[in-house]
């Protein structure tokens, strides 16, 4: 048969980092205060404290993206938790709109799935939506088996990601990874940073942040990391480089992670994450890749594939 691009074995890994632990008082990145919380999501009830979580999907939004929530919610958000150990909730700063933040409060009241600090609101501020998710993970999720960190742009093909993920173990950060990056020194560039920020003529290597997914075994070191290495406002390339590099965690590439948008049906179809997508596309996506097929067959006496996608005619 045909072998899976997603085929549940471990992939080669870089050498193996020197181990280290950072103290858990900090210098940088002091917690800000909960202004929306969700204290019981992974709890669920007082006689079930013990209870197993085995992927924490926590998806950056900004404060105005209600659309992509929702588009979320009823697509591969929904796909996700069709598995009872599963849990997913928005990462939200705050802003100066008092009508804005009623509507954040009454959507959480309605979903159970809202969590926000009250730091500034702003693309500048990613960074800062990460260390709330390492933050609250360790505070009131600490036996996840995996964090997943989603933007809400991106559309998360569910069935995929979980045959990637399919015995992968606990003490590593999963995506696509990127190596000898430069940073962006052209100001006028959405990924721009000086040299004052980070000085360093490169990034370690680090993974796309999109979506990427962190082993429950590393998730308290990462954010004790956040409390001591320098923060800026480049996210991926500061929590999965910068701070996964000071405490010796490897960051694995995992084929099917995009960091760009995909224009292909029958690439998203064999993909894990597909970026830069819309609230209607994803609830188009959802509804064409159920019915898409992916086949291949096979030529030349076997030595080689012709794959394509059909479609079906009803929604399954």
């Amino acid at each position: 048969p045909l072998p899976s691009p997603f085929q549940a074995v471990q992939e080669p890994r870089q050498p193996p980092l020197p181990k280290r632990t950072f103290p858990a008082d900090r210098v940088y990145n002091q917690p800000f205060e909960y202004l929306v919380n969700q204290e019981g999501l992974c709890r669920g009830n007082a006689t079930d404290l013990n209870r197993r979580i085995d992927y924490l999907f926590l998806i950056s939004s900004a404060l105005g993206n209600v659309d992509r929530r929702n588009a979320i919610r009823d697509t591969w958000g929904r796909d996700v938790l069709a598995f009872a150990a599963n849990r997913l909730a928005f990462l939200l700063g705050s802003g100066n709109d008092s009508r804005l933040q009623s509507a954040i409060e009454s959507e959480a009241s309605v979903h159970g799935d809202i969590i926000q600090e009250a730091f500034f609101d702003s693309y500048r501020n990613v960074t800062l939506k990460s260390v709330m998710m390492l933050r609250w993970t360790t505070r009131f999720c600490p036996g996840a088996r995996f964090v997943v960190k989603v933007d809400d742009d991106t559309y998360l093909n569910a069935g995929n990601f979980f045959a990637a993920m399919q015995f992968r173990s606990g003490d590593a950060v999963y995506g696509k990874l990127f190596q000898m990056t430069e940073p962006i020194r052209d100001a006028e560039n959405k990924w721009y940073i000086t040299v004052k920020e980070y000085p360093m003529d490169l990034y370690p290597d680090y993974v796309g942040g999109s979506a990427y997914v962190i082993g429950g075994g590393v998730v308290d070191a990462l954010y004790r990391a956040t409390g001591h290495v320098r923060p800026f406002p480049i996210e991926d390339a500061y929590i999965t480089g910068s701070c996964a590099e000071s405490v010796g965690v490897s960051r694995v590439h995992v084929e099917g992670f995009n960091s760009l948008r995909i224009e292909s049906l029958c690439e998203v179809k064999r993909a894990i994450t597909a970026h830069y997508t819309t609230a209607t596309e994803m609830v188009s996506l959802r509804n064409h890749l159920q019915r898409t097929e992916f086949v291949c067959q096979r030529l030349l006496f076997d030595f080689a594939y012709f794959c394509y996608c059909r479609q079906s005619s009803a929604i399954t």
